[in-house]
């Protein structure tokens, strides 16, 4: 064993740039890796910990409190054993235009919510920066972090309300955590004011909202909890539960893991290319010792244990470096994730992800090394001891080239030459040069994709509109529907008008399970009007047809065709499913029904929202200044779609981590070029040899290498760049299918796709070039001499 180790250590020591470049391999494929797997293992950890230590509410019950009976709702869940608090309702208001800072306009709803007696103990509100106070005083209020750091508002600033009075002005006291509303892209979003102060910012009639928080001794009786509620109450309100905050915070980051990962295991094939190519090679440049050895005793294991031991000791080293290198990396994503929800020195679960990823590649590894050292024990002694140096394992064919010769030049010729030579390791690196300009090019359009995402809002799910106006029918004047609508269609600025309204209706469904309660939109005119389009199908049409979004489709186990019993209005109704569509913006639950199908179980009912396509949507600014001096308070302007987009602000963080990941493949690219060429010629450095005394010169073998590097480049370009936009749009689609998106819109961007395959024959050439520099290092005299 001794002897075995020694032999281990000197080959080591020999060739210092190929183990270098199998442990960087190595490396590399175990940070993307490790570092995907602890980014979905760990990034549920920082939302439940805090969710737990603000003792927050499971469900948050949204009603009109002249509709329902708050004690009974109050009393119902206090009742219920599962159940550790029933808070107080608490009154709100929405705010659906821009809020004023300074000369910034912040396009955002808010619901602007009273703060709570019970929220010293449930759902509190972890403040980051201002005061100690439990409450904001009075003329202040509380905002969120999101908000805080999007918008740069700091304590002590003020910020404007627009309401029926006028501006109300706002001290900002406190930047808080809000358990509900971490994240920008839930919709209306929520700021805190002190008890008592909503009757002296709005009137009293439209004070009739409250939202009521619920919080259970176990999340996992949220279900059961809700289906026996709906039972045995008449409930006539919406609610949002646990699930759907945690998956909006954590969506974002399930999206980069899961791209990573794809990744990661297309940096794996290349390590193992390079890998087993620089195990193999040293094997058959290593014959002429390995002969020598089995004529001094060597059994066959003996031999190949040499070269086990020799890259188990790389891998001991490199495995390690990785996770050391993921642990790092996933603990500063993890750990700014916590900051940014006010958690300090939280721990995760890495031991399992470190484990799993170690075992898998020590296994991965193992196998390699045993399968390309193997035929180190079948090379015969006497035959080994007859080689000579180099090109042992070239098998060159005659005739090869179906071209003369002088129509190119000697050293495109000799790369092509070289490249025929030995096919099999060509075509691995070629492999690795598809691999590399693949995610290049990928990974540049699909950042470009979610940067573009306002110009292909509608395959999102999102309308076409360039307004949204609310009716308020609270005001003391409504304006009527249909009024309203003779208004606005006899307005020559408005190219079309699309009444709806949200509505809710409650799905039920067979056994125990609870019930499915969906919000959707109600439309009196075609959805198609506005830009909304189906997957499938058409939309709905007349009294008894539905559309149903991508998740809720699936979860029903609804297609096209399909019956669906609805209890809508309290009435049981059997609908016909027209179409299916994909809409991010509720993770792919909701659908759409015709106004005529609520109308046929209430025909009282009126939409209450108006989406206007202008004639000319560079006016939209001063056409909404005009429409809301017309109709003053009995109006609203909603955001639009562009804005809700701008201020979730989802693309930051997929992009950067779309950059990051292109680096990383950069390198993988640079180490897998540079193997090739460097073990290239080694292999070949008999014939580099012969050339060089026949009167080449070092810089026109090395031109060799570089013509050798470009052709290949150039054919992993070709191919890799045109895979991407053949498999891009497919592969998004399945890691966003999660999040009601199926068929994900995938915006080419030709600029930037040229721009990233220069980078990547630039960094291809400049490998080669560095790599080809050993060419000096070849001593022809003692090649002659072999």
């Amino acid at each position: 064993m001794k002897s075995t180790f020694l032999v281990a250590l000197a080959n080591l020591r020999r060739r210092k740039k190929q183990n270098l470049l199998a442990g960087l391999s190595i490396f590399l494929s175990v940070v993307m890796m490790t570092t995907a797997l602890g980014i979905l293992a760990g990034i549920q950890r920082p939302f439940d910990v805090m969710f737990d230590r603000l003792s927050a509410s499971h469900l948050l019950l949204f009603y009109d409190s002249r509709q329902n009976n708050a004690e009974k709702i109050t009393t119902w869940f206090s009742n219920q054993a599962e159940v550790d608090h029933a808070a107080e309702p608490q009154h709100y208001f929405l705010v659906t235009e821009p809020l004023t800072f300074g000369n910034e306009k912040i396009n955002i709803m808010v619901y602007v919510t009273e703060m709570g007696e019970h929220q010293t103990r449930y759902d509190r509100l972890l403040q980051m920066t201002g005061s100690d106070h439990p409450f904001p005083g009075w003329g202040e209020v509380w905002i969120p972090k999101h908000m805080s750091v999007r918008y740069g508002i700091t304590v002590g600033d003020t910020i404007r309300l627009p309401l029926a009075k006028g501006l109300y002005p706002l001290i900002v006291s406190a930047v808080v955590v809000d358990p509900h509303y971490v994240s920008g892209m839930i919709n209306p979003n929520r700021i805190w004011i002190a008890p008592g102060m909503l009757p002296f910012m709005v009137q009293i009639g439209e004070l009739r909202q409250v939202i009521q928080g619920i919080r259970l001794k176990q999340k996992v009786d949220i279900e059961k909890v809700w289906a026996r509620f709906k039972r045995e109450m008449d409930y006539q309100g919406s609610n949002l539960q646990y699930s759907l905050f945690k998956s909006v915070f954590t969506s974002v980051y399930k999206i980069i893991g899961l791209v990573i990962i794809v990744f990661s295991f297309l940096s794996i094939i290349i390590a193992c290319y390079i890998i087993s190519s620089i195990i193999s090679s040293s094997v058959m440049s290593d014959s002429r010792l390995t002969g020598t050895l089995k004529a001094l005793g060597f059994v066959p294991a003996q031999v190949t244990q040499v070269y086990m031991l020799q890259y188990a000791l790389i891998s001991s080293l490199a495995i390690p470096a990785g996770l050391l290198t993921s642990y790092f990396t996933v603990r500063i994503i993890l750990l700014s994730v916590s900051a940014s929800i006010g958690l300090t020195n939280l721990s995760f679960p890495f031991f399992i992800v470190f484990i799993t990823s170690s075992l898998f590649f020590v296994v991965l590894v193992f196998f390699l090394i045993r399968i390309s050292s193997s035929r180190a024990g079948r090379i015969q002694p006497a035959q080994a001891l007859r080689s000579v140096a180099g090109d042992i394992h070239i098998f060159r064919k005659k005739h090869w080239f179906p071209f003369r010769i002088e129509n190119h030049s000697l050293p495109f010729w000799m790369a092509l030459k070289l490249i025929f030579d030995n096919p099999v390791k060509s075509s691995l690196t070629g492999i690795s040069l598809v691999i590399a300009a693949f995610i290049l090019v990928f990974s540049v359009n699909t950042a470009n994709s979610f940067n573009r995402i306002n110009d292909y809002k509608t395959f999102w799910g999102f309308d076409n509109s360039d307004l949204q106006v609310y009716r308020y029918e609270e005001v003391l004047l409504p304006v009527e529907h249909e009024k309203f609508m003779q208004l606005l269609t006899a307005d020559e600025a408005i190219k079309e008008v699309v009444p709806f309204s949200y509505y809710d209706l409650t799905i039920p469904l067979p056994g125990d399970n609870p019930p499915e309660e969906l919000t959707g939109k109600v439309f009196e005119k075609s959805p198609g009007t506005i830009g909304l389009t189906n997957i499938q199908g058409e939309h709905p049409d007349g009294d008894n047809e539905i559309s149903l979004c991508i998740g809720t489709s699936g979860k029903l186990d609804k297609g096209i065709g399909d019956s669906v019993l609805v209890l809508i209005e309290n009435e049981k109704r059997t609908f016909i499913v027209s179409g299916i569509y994909q809409d991010i913006s509720n993770l792919g639950k909701g659908f759409r029904l015709s106004a005529d199908a609520v109308k046929a179980v209430n025909p009282l009912y009126k939409p209450d929202r108006y989406l206007l396509k202008l004639a000319d949507p560079g006016r939209t600014g001063e056409f909404k200044s005009t429409l809301l001096k017309r109709f003053g308070e009995s109006i609203k302007i909603e955001l639009t779609i562009d804005e809700q987009l701008a201020f979730m602000g989802i693309t930051q963080s997929i992009n950067g981590s779309l950059i990051v990941i292109s680096l990383f493949f950069v390198g993988i690219l640079i180490v897998s070029v540079f193997n090739d060429i460097f073990l290239g010629i080694w292999e070949n450095r008999k014939t580099i040899g012969i050339l060089s005394l026949t009167g080449f010169t070092s810089a026109q073998l090395k031109s060799v290498m570089i013509w050798k590097t470009c052709i290949l480049a150039v054919a992993g370009i070709l191919a890799g760049a045109p895979l991407a936009l053949i498999l891009g749009p497919l592969l998004m689609s399945s890691i966003t299918s999660g999040f009601g998106v199926v068929h994900f819109p995938f915006a080419i961007a030709p600029v930037g796709s040229i721009l990233a395959l220069i980078m990547l024959m630039v960094a291809a050439l400049m490998s080669s070039w560095w790599a080809s520099a050993s060419i000096k290092r070849i001593n022809t005299l003692i090649l002659v001499n072999e």
